[in-house]
């Protein structure tokens, strides 16, 4: 980097490297974030920030939208990160707060995964955000992941709402050349919190006027996208006029460099005076985009006349040589591009679990004992690709696996099925309430600091990203905290007796997550007769 104060500083940084920078530089001082690729590094590189910017790993996706939210409510900028399918996830508490609306700026980060390079799905978040009535920017590239993140906080304060930066793996990943300007980590005072029930708690009555008041915030936020330089004309053969966004606008301007490019990178709400403006401008037009038709289908709907074509483009990553079919087919003028056919000499290399890993010989037992798994995200879906273990049968979302039990113990023939969870999402498999999932965030949750982690990790709530923990000290591994006396709390009345009868506990249908306020809640009773809660 470039250190001289009297020159621009510019550097070689990757996407989510420079949404780090932006955070820091728009003076974010909360960051939370669940990892997941390709979203994981930005959280990383926020925490080399950490003498401005309070960042910290949650136990999943909605903790760290509720952590975020909290910080924004309190008049600070927060942002939160995660991959695209952990916005499922967080869409519980990020729906209302889009009624209650952003008081410090208050930005996330959705990591789309376009060909499902690490996902099981490619669901394109872009539809989601405009379900939620919220502003989307689409970077192509890292400098404008570093402008746009700046600008995202201010449009979050100036419309009082939360905004989307959707990201995708190869912008993610991507290196380019970033000119970071004045570059200094800032820190900026709180807003005043103002007690204000009627925009802070969403009751019936006062959620009614918040409706309106997000309809009218997205027709002002519609003119400001249409007046924003984050979009831009650029202007060339009037031939063919192509609408575009995030890394799709690369592809157009290599094969189709010599035609007008719309390009969006504030996409939601729509500017459609801008389009139809664009449109009137050209003989054709032509919209490009990398997974849903989500632009496409909102241009249609304005009445515009959009070309159609036979090269397929809403599936899987977009690449140059997708768009160069696309030329072939509108143009004529270049040939198809040719693919390169894989060697198949080469030996195959599935994913495994790492040698070593505690979980192999758990696997090997139930594969042994013949049991049908049902497994959580990550590490638990690679045993399914082991040969040697067989281990997990299926794998759906998050925080289902002890509900996937019932539909097949409902058959004639009963099936022994074992839910099996990592990655810290809860305590107890059994839970009743979203509300449970927050609470391992509490500090000393556990006595040896760690939430079911894999490979025997210790968790990492308690302490920051940067390794401080909730009180400011640095601490160590959670089972040296508790021999060192860190981390020890006080057994609860008959909490020693529930932790030493786990197995007794297990087959006569108790709780086992021998927690303090769980104990309280099933009141030493096994699960089948504790009441609901309403």
């Amino acid at each position: 980097m470039n250190t001289n104060n009297n020159q621009p500083q510019k550097v070689f940084l990757s996407g989510n490297e420079a949404i780090a920078h932006g955070a820091a530089q728009a003076g974010c001082t909360v960051a939370s974030a669940y990892p997941g690729t390709p979203s994981t590094e930005i959280l990383e590189n926020i925490a080399k920030f950490k003498e401005t910017i309070n960042c910290e790993w949650a136990v999943n996706e909605k903790v760290a939208m509720e952590t975020a939210i909290g910080a924004s409510i309190g008049g600070a900028r927060s942002l939160c990160a995660m991959k695209h399918v952990g916005l499922n996830v967080a869409m519980d508490p990020l729906m209302t707060f889009c009624y209650v609306g952003a008081t410090g700026g208050f930005v996330f980060i959705s990591a789309d995964d376009p060909g499902m390079h690490s996902s099981q799905n490619e669901q394109d978040n872009r539809n989601l955000a405009k379900f939620a009535r919220i502003p989307v920017l689409e970077p192509s590239d890292s400098q404008e992941a570093y402008d746009m993140t700046q600008a995202a906080f201010e449009i979050s304060e100036q419309f009082h709402v939360p905004v989307m930066i959707r990201m995708t793996t190869r912008t993610s990943h991507s290196s380019s050349l970033v000119d970071l300007g004045d570059f200094k980590p800032k820190t900026r005072d709180l807003i005043p919190y103002v007690k204000n029930i009627q925009k802070t708690i969403p009751v019936p009555a006062f959620a009614r006027g918040q409706r309106f008041a997000a309809q009218e915030r997205t027709a002002a936020m519609e003119k400001a996208s249409a007046a924003s330089s984050l979009n831009r004309v650029e202007s060339g053969d009037k031939r063919l006029g192509f609408v575009t966004s995030a890394v799709a606008y690369q592809y157009v301007k290599e094969i189709f460099p010599e035609f007008s490019i719309l390009k969006l990178g504030w996409s939601n709400p729509l500017p459609k005076d801008l389009i139809a403006d664009f449109a009137k401008g050209v003989e054709k037009l032509v919209v490009v985009e990398e997974l849903d038709p989500f632009l496409e289908d909102q241009i249609k709907a304005m009445g515009l006349t959009v070309v159609k074509h036979e090269t397929e483009l809403n599936m899987m990553e977009l690449n140059a040589d997708r768009l160069q079919n696309l030329r072939n087919e509108l143009l004529g003028d270049v040939p198809k591009a040719k693919k390169a056919a894989p060697d198949t000499t080469l030996p195959t290399r599935p994913p495994t679990l790492c040698a070593g890993c505690g979980h192999r010989a758990v696997f090997y037992v139930l594969h042994k004992l013949g049991a049908i798994v049902n497994g959580d995200i990550g590490c638990y879906t690679l045993d399914g690709h082991d040969d040697l273990h067989g281990g997990v049968d299926q794998r759906l979302r998050r925080h289902e696996e002890g509900g996937r039990q019932g539909p097949y113990v409902q058959r004639p023939r009963r099936l022994d099925v074992l839910p099996l969870r990592s990655h810290g999402c809860a305590q107890c498999v059994l839970q009743r309430h979203a509300g449970h999932d927050g609470r391992p965030r509490q500090p000393h949750h556990r006595d040896d600091g760690s939430a079911g982690q894999p490979g025997h990790r210790p968790h990492a709530e308690g302490r920051s990203c940067a390794g401080h923990g909730n009180r400011g000290r640095r601490e160590g591994d959670g089972l040296q905290d508790r021999r060192q006396g860190l981390v020890r709390r006080p057994a609860g009345p008959g909490e020693d007796a529930r932790r030493g009868d786990g197995l007794q506990r297990a087959r006569a249908g108790h709780c086992l997550c021998a927690l303090p306020y769980c104990g309280e809640a099933h009141e030493g009773r096994p699960l089948r007769s504790r009441p609901r809660r309403l």
